[in-house]
């Protein structure tokens, strides 16, 4: 059963998309397969940026350790963690 949309619900979309955000006519997804790279227990890193003061200060640090920004930043963060545990926040 496909769904569809009322005239209603596609013009309160209209009417907050901007134009520019409309999808041009010559792309055509009618081909395309629904899910077709979906996996379920799929784990995405995501990437976290830091303020560019913070990174120099983490990146002066990590080098002087020997360790990459990335590994200090985890240690940091899991020393936060147990500490906001422990506070119960």
């Amino acid at each position: 059963m496909k769904k569809t949309r009322s005239k209603k619900t596609k013009s309160a979309i209209a009417k907050r998309t901007p134009k520019h955000a409309e999808m041009p006519a010559e792309i055509d997804f009618s081909g395309g397969t629904r899910g077709k790279f979906y996996r379920r227990n799929a784990r995405l890193s995501l990437p976290v940026h830091l303020d560019a003061d913070v990174q120099a200060y983490l990146g002066a640090i990590a080098a002087k350790k020997g360790v990459s920004l990335s590994e200090l930043a985890n240690e940091i963060l899991k020393k936060e963690i147990a500490i906001l545990e422990t506070v119960g926040a």
